[in-house]
């Protein structure tokens, strides 16, 4: 439902609240605003659970043939990346690759063991993921919460078997 529409249901109904009370219960022009207002609000609501519907299928399908979950590019997120600088992020990724080069660990082992913070991490292992440098070892580990994460571990020289 676009924000003008919204606003225009909004508007309407305002209106309608204010003239309501004081038209009388059998006269049709009250008749026909009670119904006006009656299908607006099932449009409402038909647009909301549309739209948390197709809110909850973004949520949790897997586009095809994309193993992760891109990154949506926010201005919140390209601020940060502008402020962390390129310099900060080439370090970020080096300290990341290491770790991994050690033993596989999930993201928040990975945070833990460098001391950053998993939203600072998570963009910087991503990009080697992508480079091709990081994988999925296809094993999986306990967070601290009792959930299950990704083991990542870094790829080979080569490409293939262990790091």
């Amino acid at each position: 439902m676009s924000i003008d529409y919204r606003a225009q249901c909004e508007r309407l109904e305002q209106a309608l609240a204010k003239v309501l009370p004081s038209l009388h219960e059998h006269d049709p022009h009250a008749q026909r605003a009670r119904a006006v207002l009656d299908e607006h609000r099932r449009e409402v609501r038909r647009e909301r659970a549309r739209q948390e519907q197709e809110l909850q299928g973004s949520l949790f399908a897997k586009p095809a043939g994309i193993p992760y979950r891109p990154h949506v590019q926010q201005d919140t997120s390209l601020e940060a990346a502008h402020d962390l600088g390129k310099r900060r992020a080439e370090t970020i990724r080096g300290e990341v690759l290491a770790a991994l080069r050690l033993r596989p660990q999930t993201d928040q082992e990975l945070a833990a063991r460098l001391k950053i913070e998993g939203n600072t991490l998570r963009p910087r292992r991503i990009e080697l993921c992508d480079r091709g440098l990081v994988r999925d070892s296809g094993r999986r580990a306990l967070t601290k919460h009792k959930r299950q994460a990704i083991v990542w571990e870094a790829v080979p020289v080569g490409g293939v078997g262990k790091p």
